[in-house]
């Protein structure tokens, strides 16, 4: 407050952030001696849409009834009018307002009139309250933010309700304060916009603010989000020189963990990423939490990623930042699918969804993730949903990381199809047609890529994928990606203690469908070496998983792998059209006594890759033999004749 004594005062009250204590003992602080008057009101919620009723409450100390009843009358002016003279005749006189959120419209419009005609007066006008949204229009209070305020803050209140449009319109409004006004620009075309645009007005608004930080790491995120890595190696290497907030420690740690993370120097990358996730914890703000999550994925750490995620969450919820929780609840999906509890994912991308209605580019991310988290499951159908309905965005906006997080769902598919071919050549292009590298993405998709690339026979391929996410993995220790390496090594080797190492540590990390996954691979593993005692085991205990989340493709897998190894399984339901496209034309070609070699000439494939589908083959349909097939085929061709 200035040293006149008229003034007029907006307060930001959230609920629980004590504002009424404030503004009760504001008084002394405004006036040089104790002779004044104090009219204050707090609004009510169930009088809300009751014309002047507010200001009844207000005016009822000092006029009578007749009075009041002759001071609300007239013009809507002559009404105005008449309540700034009754005040300036009450002077010195404080009004306070306390949680106008809850003012009558007509109220809170004749509080702005007095609020900007107090100069020259021994008057203050202090006004509180939560300014929030009420359908597509913004609540007066929100206009006398904006008015009285600053257009900056009134977008940023627009903003954090979920209305884009709204503060775009405001901030086209806003002449000073360049700096905040491109941070919240860039913030909002990160969530809702176009991530290039983003990069710009963050990379404007950290040249001009005091703090840089947060823009610096927004930016960051856009440029991760395109999958520029080069440009956030690039910004990494000019970083300015860093203030004395606690949030600058943050953001210079993150840099430098996250650059040599990329550029695989893990044992570089291990400090300053525990740094991040120490002062992301140690803070109170939704951002620095999600930094912290990411910080914590980068170590290779799961369970403090999803604790930090979990955290940004907690924060996001009580604080009216309605726009920073799908946001968070992009981080808590991920780490929720990657530690295989996909009802936990499930019901954080749900609640991303409804809550990012007005963020294009955060729902987006929601429904990447549940196209992830179905095609894990082997729910095909939901899957596809989720990945038709992403698919415009991933290509206008450039997303590279939806992207890749649908290649990786797409993948996941094609190995449930047995069509490792395609889920390897979908790994290989992860972003295509979306420019940049998402390299966290293609290290989480590993164990899909060697598994593709093993039965495609591209053990070369195999092997330096894993020789980058082995160095990631056991950098944190953690024990679900230790399992998947595991596994991992288990289909490059003969070692059958990697299969029985990773399912230990599956057990240990609760990751059911994962663990049901290495079982399946080591049962056929076991089943090849003719331990078929061994192998039964291992089918049945995968078999029970996949029919307990309806994983069909996986349990026909299972029940053919047991009948494979002797086991009497009731006989399934399957013909030609149950096979894939290629296995019912290798199927065909063995009835008509072609070989191998033949059939790889014919359809332009590997013998190896002919081989893989026939082991396939054999095990989908409980044959035993190229004769035994041959048989099947003429059977159901003459059925179907």
């Amino acid at each position: 407050m200035s040293s006149a004594w008229h003034e007029k005062l907006l307060a930001d009250a959230r609920a629980g952030l004590g504002a009424s204590r404030v503004l009760l003992g504001a008084a002394p602080d405004l006036v040089p001696a104790n002779d004044f008057t104090v009219l204050r009101i707090c609004g009510l919620q169930s009088e809300r849409d009751l014309p002047f009723a507010a200001l009844h409450r207000l005016l009822l100390p000092v006029l009578s009834a007749d009075d009041l009843r002759q001071t609300l009358r007239g013009s809507p002016f002559q009404l105005r009018c008449a309540v700034h003279e009754l005040l300036i005749g009450l002077s010195p006189l404080l009004v306070q307002a306390d949680d106008a959120q809850w003012l009558d419209r007509e109220t809170m419009d004749i509080l702005g009139f007095v609020a900007r005609r107090v100069t020259g007066h021994r008057l203050a006008v202090l006004i509180s309250g939560c300014p929030e949204w009420t359908g597509e229009q913004p609540s007066a209070l929100v206009g006398l933010v904006a008015e009285l305020g600053s257009p900056v803050d009134a977008a940023q209140h627009a903003w954090h309700a979920d209305r884009p449009d709204w503060a775009r319109t405001l901030l086209s409004r806003a002449g000073a304060d360049a700096g905040r006004t491109a941070l919240l620009l860039g913030e909002i075309e990160l969530r809702d916009g176009d991530p290039a645009v983003a990069v710009h007005e963050l990379t404007t608004a950290a040249a001009q603010l005091d703090d840089p930080s947060p823009a610096l790491l927004l930016a960051g995120e856009a440029r991760r989000l395109c999958g520029d890595v080069r440009g956030y190696r690039a910004m990494a290497r000019t970083l300015p020189p860093i203030s004395d907030l606690p949030i600058s420690d943050l953001m210079l740690a993150h840099f430098r963990g996250l650059t040599a993370t990329f550029e695989g120097r893990h044992a570089d990358a291990a400090q300053p990423l525990r740094d991040v996730v120490r002062l992301g914890m140690a803070a109170t703000d939704v951002a620095s939490a999600v930094w912290a999550a990411e910080a914590a994925f980068a170590l290779g750490l799961g369970e403090k990623a999803f604790e930090c995620a979990s955290a940004a969450v907690s924060r996001a919820r009580p604080t009216g930042r309605e726009a920073a929780l799908p946001w968070a609840l992009v981080q808590l999906s991920l780490a929720a699918i990657v530690l295989d509890r996909h009802e936990v994912a499930l019901e954080a991308s749900r609640e991303g969804l409804a809550a990012s209605t007005a963020q294009r580019t955060t729902r987006t991310e929601h429904l990447s993730l549940l196209a992830l988290s179905a095609a894990l499951r082997d729910d095909r159908e939901t899957a596809q949903s989720h990945l038709d309905n992403a698919a415009a965005a991933i290509a206008k906006r450039g997303l590279g990381r939806p992207c890749a997080i649908a290649s990786w769902a797409y993948a996941c598919l094609d190995l449930a199809d047995d069509r490792p071919a395609d889920a390897l050549a979908r790994l290989d292009t992860m972003t295509a047609g979306v420019s940049g590298t998402q390299p966290a993405i293609q290290a989480l998709a590993t164990p899909q890529l060697v598994e593709a690339a093993v039965l495609v026979g591209q053990h070369d391929r195999a092997e330096r994928a894993l020789k980058v996410f082995d160095g990631w993995v056991r950098t944190g220790g953690n024990s679900a990606w230790l399992a998947l390496s595991h596994r991992c090594h288990a289909l490059l080797t003969d070692d059958l203690t990697h299969f029985e190492t990773a399912i230990a540590l599956h057990r240990k990390a609760g990751a059911a469908m994962e663990l049901a996954r290495t079982q399946l691979l080591y049962a056929n593993r076991l089943r090849l070496r003719r331990r078929l005692l061994d192998a039964r085991d291992q089918f049945r205990s995968a078999l029970r998983v996949f029919q307990s989340i309806g994983a069909q493709r996986w349990t026909a897998r299972a029940e053919a792998g047991l009948r494979a190894a002797g086991e009497t399984v009731s006989a399934p339901n399957v013909s030609l059209a149950g096979l894939t496209p290629q296995q019912a034309a290798i199927s065909r070609l063995v009835a008509v006594g072609e070989t191998n070699k033949e059939i790889a000439r014919r359809l332009v494939i590997s013998h190896r890759t002919v081989d893989h589908h026939l082991r396939n083959i054999f095990t989908t349909l409980g044959v035993r033999s190229r004769v035994e097939l041959a048989r099947r085929v003429t059977s159901l061709e003459d059925e179907q004749a």
